[in-house]
């Protein structure tokens, strides 16, 4: 039986500090495209994340081809002021780009 992602979110957001989702959510959070579906998935992705304070920390396409270009690779986070640097970097082997992202942390001795 599969988990409706919005299901599993509040158990995480319930329990959690800092939440960190990384992944190619084939959802596309640059908005551009104009497909009802894709659309639709989007908005409703961009709706969830509002819902529990998240936000993705990439901002261009990570996938790039000659008739498209789309933010489908995500890098999403509860604490967006702790990312320190965060991109995509188009190796060209591929249409999709690596993206990443540095997050600073405290130590504690």
């Amino acid at each position: 039986m599969e988990v409706p992602f919005n299901v599993m979110l509040e158990e995480v957001w319930s329990t959690r500090k800092n939440i960190v989702i990384m992944g190619d959510l084939n959802s596309d959070l640059s908005l551009k495209r104009q497909e009802a579906v894709e659309s639709h998935l989007s908005r409703r992705l961009t709706h969830i994340l509002n819902t529990y304070g998240l936000q993705c920390v990439i901002r261009e396409p990570t996938r790039i081809s000659d008739k498209t270009q789309t933010l489908i690779d995500l890098i999403i986070v509860s604490h967006a002021e702790s990312i320190t640097t965060a991109g995509v970097t188009h190796l060209g082997i591929s249409h999709q780009s690596f993206v990443y992202a540095n997050e600073k942390r405290k130590i504690h001795w």
